[in-house]
């Protein structure tokens, strides 16, 4: 088995298991669902729904894909792997951004309530943006682009869930009624 498949395999497993307990802790979310609204469970679950197909999806993938290798064929791969040094470099690159980003998403988090959610939601957008791009390709107008985009998603997102589910999210420094 090649590092990927096991990098997938593994991968596949921890978020059918993340998307398992997802369910299972929301489901200690109290219901307000009033007037036949859909319940505060609603988003999460079905999140993590979509995280357990696709882990599965993931799986399935990974083992035809060790099913189906042929040997000879997997040492041509090898070779030609370890003959390209950008891979390897984009491969550190690639683990760098994974980390950056479970950072980002920590901060994120920690930020959610006392900033608020169309803040903390803007500001987690554009560094996420500029954790997925390239350093050399990171432009003021690209930033000020960002901003803008997380912006309009933050806010579009705060009016679907106050005016579509009637669940308003944590406004933060943002509240002028305190």
């Amino acid at each position: 088995m090649q590092i990927d498949q096991k990098r997938d395999l593994i991968t596949s497993i921890v978020f059918f298991i993340f998307g398992i307990a997802v369910i299972m802790a929301s489901r200690s979310i109290p219901a307000k669902n009033v007037g036949g609204d859909i319940g505060s469970a609603f988003l999460p679950e079905l999140i993590a729904g979509v995280i357990i197909f696709l882990s599965i999806i993931l799986l399935a993938k990974t083992i035809m894909h060790i099913k189906n290798n042929n040997p000879q064929k997997a040492n041509k791969v090898n070779i030609q792997k370890n003959t390209e040094t950008d891979k390897n470099v984009q491969g550190f690159a690639g683990n760098r951004a994974v980390f950056t980003s479970f950072i980002n998403l920590c901060v994120y988090v920690a930020l959610f309530k006392p900033v608020g959610f169309i803040l903390s939601s803007i500001l987690f957008l554009v560094l996420q943006m500029g954790i997925m791009t390239e350093d050399s390709k990171v432009t003021p107008r690209k930033i000020v682009l960002w901003g803008i985009i997380s912006t309009v998603t933050a806010v579009l997102v705060y009016l679907i869930f106050y005016e579509i589910f009637s669940m308003p999210l944590p406004m933060g420094i943002l509240d002028l009624d305190e």
